[in-house]
């Protein structure tokens, strides 16, 4: 894998065989938890194959943001941003500040973080 349209391809073929879904569906602001059901032992499958794929394990606490909430609790919304630029240097900062604003609205990982991380690595 390694430009980004590689990475999505392989990824998409990666979650559509885990999940049984038909990855048309998976587009970059897909979320997995909301929009296809993942639960924990997906995420495992995921990162197991990722590995792979990667030749490299993935951090899966940054991989899937598991511990994002941990990271920014009792914080201000304006030290949020800077907060997870630190723990997620894999995201664009329009995507913090689209997390940022969606907090409330339950798990944020979407499909496009899972590319990212994985380009970032990569590089």
């Amino acid at each position: 894998m390694n430009s980004i349209d590689d990475i999505e391809k392989q990824l998409k073929v990666t979650l559509s065989e885990i999940m049984d879904i038909d990855p048309s569906i998976l587009e970059p602001n897909t979320y997995l938890v909301r929009d296809l059901g993942i639960e924990s032992i997906d995420l495992i499958e995921i990162s197991v194959e990722i590995s792979s794929l990667m030749n490299q394990q993935p951090d899966d606490s940054i991989f899937f943001l598991t511990h994002l909430r941990s990271h920014i609790d009792e914080k201000s919304r304006e030290e949020i941003p800077s907060i997870l630029k630190e723990c997620y240097p894999h995201l664009s900062d329009q995507r913090i500040d689209e997390i940022v604003k969606d907090l409330d609205g339950g798990p944020v990982l979407q499909f496009q973080d899972l590319v990212s991380y994985i380009a970032f690595i990569q590089n």
